[in-house]
């Protein structure tokens, strides 16, 4: 599973049309922002399909995250454990036992959860592209084309739900033309997590290998 996919991901209106409401996009990609950074913490269960163009072949990982602050973050999915304090970055292979450690300033921190939406601000042209429904909930489609060629996602699109401001998908396109969704589930805003939710304590069978 790759890292950078995983966290980018993972991670907005109601009464008239959403069109008629929040049509400029650039408010919209506000609005997120603004959600994500004064709720203090988001928790959500997700499902990500990734698509190999080349060779048509499909895969499927369910996990949850859980967000605090601007930096503080812990992905479980099926087959790794991404964590963070804000400081240290924690990411644990399941199937080869295996830790990696490494200093949060030493990683893009651009793709983290809680930057997405800063960063497609300045690196992405963008627009509202539609209205659809995502699992029963009435979301506003705000596609992304990127500025420069050699960006590493150069198209994206987000479903935006109408009355929570909270991504209900994202899709990311490389530069490769795979493709991979995130459907999110079961969000929740604002509810106590402890910091120990931060931290990794490695089993006593991984292989650990620290990068500090």
């Amino acid at each position: 599973m790759n890292t950078r996919r995983i966290i980018t991901a993972v991670l907005l209106l109601a009464g008239l049309p959403l069109a008629a409401r929040a049509a400029d996009s650039r408010e919209i990609i506000e609005k997120v922002r603004k959600v994500l950074t004064d709720q203090v913490t988001v928790k959500a269960r997700f499902e990500q399909q990734f698509l190999w163009q080349m060779v048509g072949e499909k895969q499927t990982i369910h996990g949850e995250f859980e967000l605090k602050g601007d930096t503080a973050f812990r992905i479980t999915a099926d087959d790794q454990v991404i964590v963070s304090d804000g400081k240290t970055l924690w990411t644990y292979s399941k199937t080869m036992k295996r830790l990696l450690v490494d200093k949060m300033e030493n990683t893009d921190n651009e793709w983290l959860p809680q930057t997405l939406f800063l960063k497609t601000q300045k690196d992405y042209r963008h627009r509202v592209s539609g209205e659809e429904t995502v699992a029963g909930r009435k979301c506003v489609v705000v596609s992304f084309d990127a500025v420069k060629d050699d960006t590493y996602f150069p198209k994206m699109k987000v479903w935006v739900d109408a009355e929570t401001f909270i991504p209900a998908r994202i899709e990311q396109v490389d530069i490769s033309k795979n493709r991979t969704v995130y459907t999110l589930s079961e969000v929740q805003t604002g509810m106590p997590i402890p910091d120990s939710v931060f931290q990794f304590k490695a089993p006593e069978d991984a292989e650990v290998i620290d990068l500090r």
